[in-house]
């Protein structure tokens, strides 16, 4: 019995849940802080810094990340929009093929678009280019987009990590600035015969027992 394929989520508006900002507050008076009067005084009075916000997601009333008092919201759905738009921009055809959450509590999407008409073949087997876009409720990483190879008859992709090609931003601005990015996109994928080689070389290299 094979295993059950992954059911594939291409509805942007599953993960265009409502999200509230709710700032923190200091509980001085906590139980288990063991203050003294003279404590507490102390610190009110020469309190430094900020205390930072929940991202409430109202649908499920979870607080699925806390953030910095200068984050800058932008919702996941904003970002792939932008994405799509700037692929169409510069010309690229694409296909949504999946939308996944991850991180602790959800705070985390990446969706995945194929680059079909850039497919090339090696051995009989299609290798299809794909940008991954990831779109973050906190400030590790942001948004921005990597790239890969997805591997058509094994059903699977790996990520090309260059570090001079990918693009990432800090939710500190609250605009999205990834047309621009879309240079080092095309860089990449001018760099594909390149990849086919290696990926060539690597698979006929014969093994050893």
């Amino acid at each position: 019995m094979g295993l059950k394929r992954k059911h594939r989520n291409i509805d942007k508006e599953k993960v265009n849940y409502p999200i509230l900002e709710i700032p923190l507050k200091l509980d001085i008076n906590y139980p288990n802080l063991n203050l003294t009067e003279q404590d507490k005084l102390n610190i009110v009075n020469n309190l430094k810094g900020k205390l930072g916000r929940a991202i409430l997601r109202v649908d499920t009333n979870e607080i699925i990340t806390t953030v910095s008092d200068d984050y800058k919201t932008i919702n996941h759905v904003d970002m792939f929009n932008n994405v799509e738009e700037t692929l169409h921009m510069s010309g690229l055809h694409f296909e949504l093929f999946d939308i996944n959450e991850g991180g602790k509590h959800r705070n985390r999407v990446y969706a995945n678009y194929l680059l079909p008409s850039y497919s090339f073949d090696i051995n009989g087997d299609v290798w299809v280019p794909f940008i991954q876009a990831y779109s973050c409720y906190d400030k590790f990483l942001s948004y921005g987009l990597l790239t890969g190879l997805y591997r058509k008859e094994s059903e699977s992709a790996f990520l090309i990590f260059n570090r001079a090609l990918l693009a990432k931003r800090r939710h500190v601005r609250g605009k999205l600035e990834l047309k621009e990015d879309m240079i080092n996109i095309g860089r990449w994928i001018s760099e594909l015969g390149e990849v086919r080689r290696t990926i060539k070389n690597y698979l006929d290299k014969p093994t050893t027992e």
